[in-house]
């Protein structure tokens, strides 16, 4: 797919590594410093001011947790007042640098503590009681704990902004300036990041010092080791089916899927598990404890594929990523390079494979401008191709997935059935079985989520109507919703849902019933009115 580019220069012990710091190293199987480890480790470890801009995927994370964890080993931890700090601006990357960091401290008793929102206060509390060295955090919580006392930065001489892009942007500015604001007046900063707009730059000169910049990209800012494909949409097809044949020619291990709306995730998703793509979704509107199981679910090889939107997957390391697949191109170009630096990850090579649509041309041809992408474009697999290559990977599946399972007893028969003619019928209806058990758990969990949707009957003039059991690639016709509900079709609307599926509408006041059952396509649905908020609120109360 590409070829590995992030070569190791020398030894850590060459660079005078501390001992227990060499000792972690070892455990986590690095063999001796990447560039950016190497280029930041002197003026880090001594406390200079740092901006870094580094490919994704070349090791920045130990760049500067090495020269961190270095200043504080030797200091005495004190109750409330950590002595260094890194921001993220995702819980996910978050809990990911905390590992890595906890991976090269095993050698040493520094402790690094999490704080992140969605979970409870105490336990991250207690934590800065305790007298936590190091601590990972997103700027929200961080600050929640702040201003509740709960402990302080007067002790603080090392901060560190990982994807410094993002966490010096107007969505997190006030935040990160505020906690910078509350530091010693003698500290050091450091900025990573794969890219480095020229406003990032500009902004970091209120608060560091004469940084010392360090640039590995040149003036070619990219992914390398990473081999950019197109593939060309067939419009006679819907874009998920072409997703589909994208994903069967170049069969992943496993991958991510990027989709630039929550919506498109949960769409793609069911698509793909229709098609026994064993896939996880992830995206914002995800409680913690599900975001953090659809992480662990691809790391830990139970799912292939995790479908995720730009915001959830921002900082995600999963070891070993074959490739990533662009459902739709992000409309920012430097979002592409984030996503492509998903895979091909320190000496790997990866893929990042585009489906390009009809407006994606210009995009691409920013991205091609902007930071030297050179695409190589590839032909979208016909039908048939695709058909043979996915009946070869569920063979596959289904004969790993049986192989300590007692199935002899059944081989006469599936070899009986294998040899009839009606063969092909017969193993359709076992697939169709299949994906209706999948589509019966899906739908569970859709009723939960859509009985949040927003009013049925707000300032929109509309009530809403929840299409359950359609599980096509296009959005459902309306002539036989609006038969159902014994209406004219011509005031009756469809729409995507933004918890995933699909919404039908009618003017509000219009006399419909409350639910209807019908047949779209190939789909037995019942459509039924979304409940009026507080509903369920007033009856708890009684």
């Amino acid at each position: 797919m590409g070829e590995a580019t992030h070569r190791i220069e020398g030894s850590f012990a060459d660079l005078g590594v501390d001992e227990r710091l060499l000792k972690g190293l070892e455990s986590m199987g690095y063999s001796g410093p990447t560039p950016v480890q190497k280029a930041c480790w002197e003026p880090g470890s001594e406390g200079q001011d740092l901006l870094v801009q580094s490919k994704t995927g070349s090791g920045k994370t130990t760049a500067f947790g090495l020269p961190l964890l270095a200043r504080v080993l030797d200091q005495k931890p004190q109750p409330k007042q950590p002595l260094a700090l890194i921001l993220g601006p995702t819980r996910e990357l978050v809990k990911q640098v905390a590992r890595e960091l906890t991976g090269l401290a095993e050698g040493s008793d520094v402790e690094v503590v999490t704080c992140y929102g969605g979970v409870s206060f105490g336990p991250q509390e207690a934590a800065f009681k305790r007298g936590a060295r190091v601590v990972v955090a997103t700027p929200g919580r961080l600050l929640d704990h702040l201003r509740r006392g709960n402990f302080n930065l007067d002790a603080c001489r090392t901060v560190c902004l990982d994807e410094a892009d993002e966490m010096l942007s107007m969505g997190f500015w006030e935040e990160v300036t505020s906690i910078l604001k509350r530091l010693p007046r003698e500290r050091q900063i450091m900025l990573f990041s794969a890219t480095l707009p020229e406003r990032i730059q500009r902004a970091s000169s209120q608060f560091m010092d004469q940084p010392k910049h360090v640039d590995l990209g040149g003036e070619v800012r990219t992914v390398m080791g990473v081999t950019h494909r197109l593939y060309p949409q067939n419009t006679a097809m819907s874009q998920t089916r072409n997703l589909l044949h994208m994903l069967e020619a170049v069969a992943p291990t496993n991958a991510i899927v990027f989709c630039n709306r929550r919506m498109e995730v949960d769409l793609v998703a069911n698509f793909l598990r229709r098609q026994f793509w064993n896939c996880t979704p992830i995206h914002g509107d995800m409680p913690q404890k599900a975001r953090e199981r659809a992480l662990e679910s691809v790391r830990g090889g139970r799912s292939r594929l995790l479908i995720a939107t730009d915001v959830a997957a921002r900082g995600i390391d999963i070891r070993g990523l074959d490739a990533v697949f662009h459902f739709d191109l992000p409309q920012d170009a430097e979002l592409y390079v984030h996503r492509a630096g998903r895979t091909g990850r320190i000496g790997a090579s990866g893929l990042s494979a585009v489906l390009l649509t009809r407006s994606g041309g210009i995009k691409t041809q920013a991205i091609k401008a902007r930071y030297a992408v050179t695409f190589e474009e590839a032909n979208m697999p016909d039908k048939e191709t695709s058909v043979a290559a996915q009946a070869e990977r569920v063979i596959a599946d289904l004969t790993a997935a049986g192989a300590d399972l007692p199935l002899e007893q059944f081989m006469d028969l599936a070899q009986g059935i294998s040899e009839s003619p009606d063969a092909a019928q017969a193993i359709a209806y076992l697939l169709f079985e299949q994906t209706k058990r999948q589509k019966s758990t899906s739908s569970r969990d859709r009723d939960r989520k859509r009985d949040q949707e927003p009013s049925p009957r707000t300032g929109s003039g509309l009530t809403r109507y929840i299409i359950d059991g359609y599980e096509g690639d296009e959005a459902p016709e309306v002539t036989p919703i609006a038969e159902a509900l014994g209406l004219d079709a011509a005031i009756v609307t469809v729409e995507a849902s933004r918890r995933g599926g699909w919404l039908a509408n009618i003017p509000r006041d219009t006399e419909a019933p409350g639910r209807a059952e019908l047949t779209l396509g190939e789909f037995e649905v019942a459509i039924r009115r979304m409940k009026p908020p507080g509903r369920d609120r007033q009856r708890r109360r009684r």
